[in-house]
């Protein structure tokens, strides 16, 4: 009998530094999040890495452009309040799963804070209106094109840029975005 004791007792003495920790569930469950988090978090960094830059002393580019029903909205517009520019396509899969976010934003009817979306790569500007009533948009939504996608410096869809009271850049991300992550990014300073 003893030597099974003593034999079992080698195997756990035997675990290697991996093994003893995936034979704890709360340490193996807190280092599985811990990289999942940070692959994460490496991947938003890699993605935003040629976006404008949001140190914070970079005015966002101007822009002029028109709403559905044809009037022109100008970003100087809203000097003075915070805002989340916002880039999607029509087409862009992941667009359709985070927009409901933004909207939840929207929603909350913070006076400081402006949400605009801006519908970018269409192949007729009917694609971006059968967008915004399909999921339903009650923000401001522009049609964009190439001179914005390529001023911001946008590469994928969707992304999103937070400017400050002055229109200074304070916050980018790229990808999907939850609700908490755009509230978190757009928060007063």
């Amino acid at each position: 009998m003893n030597t099974s004791n003593s034999s079992s007792e080698d195997k756990v003495e035997r675990l290697n530094p991996w093994q003893r920790l995936r034979k704890h569930y709360w340490w193996s469950l807190l280092f599985d999040a811990t990289v999942l988090l940070l692959v994460f978090v490496g991947i938003g960094l890699w993605q935003a890495r040629d976006l404008l830059t949001d140190s914070g002393d970079l005015p966002a580019p101007g822009f002029s452009l028109p709403d559905r029903q044809g009037n022109i909205v100008s970003l100087e517009d809203y000097r003075g309040k915070r805002v989340v520019v916002y880039f999607f396509a029509p087409w862009c899969k992941v667009c359709s799963i985070s927009v409901h976010n933004l909207v939840d934003v929207a929603a909350d009817r913070d006076p400081d804070l402006v949400v605009l979306a801006l519908g970018v790569e269409y192949d007729k500007p009917e694609d971006v209106w059968e967008f915004v009533d399909q999921h339903k948009l009650q923000m401001p939504v522009l049609l964009g094109g190439r001179k914005q996608v390529e001023e911001w410096k946008i590469k994928a869809f969707p992304s999103y840029y937070v400017l400050d009271e002055r229109g200074v850049i304070t916050a980018r991300s790229i990808g999907y975005s939850t609700e908490v992550g755009i509230r978190w990014r757009s928060r007063e300073q």
